[in-house]
């Protein structure tokens, strides 16, 4: 099971790095070009794109850490961060 997880998580990481890199392309150029020009409603399709593949990524990484906690092979990391922003962030 961990190697389909393994291989299959390439394969969803893989196309929606593309599509996050993409969607950042393509909002720098509709803000910088000519922000006169760049419409409010496709600023927001380009964040819509962004959010879905950031979630779908969230998805994909939860769901190797999980393959990984079966195995025994997460390793936690002890980080200082703000619960606040964390939480709100969410």
């Amino acid at each position: 099971a961990s190697l389909f997880v393994a291989k299959i998580s390439h394969e969803l990481r893989t196309p929606l790095h593309g599509i996050m890199g993409s969607a950042a392309m393509l909002k720098e150029s509709l803000t910088s070009n000519d922000a006169i020009n760049a419409q409010s409603q496709e600023m927001h399709h380009v964040g819509n794109i962004a959010a879905c593949a950031e979630g779908n990524l969230r998805v994909v990484n939860d769901i190797v850490d999980l393959v990984k906690m079966e195995h025994h092979q997460l390793e936690l990391v002890i980080a200082d961060f703000d619960l606040r922003t964390c939480i709100e962030s969410a």
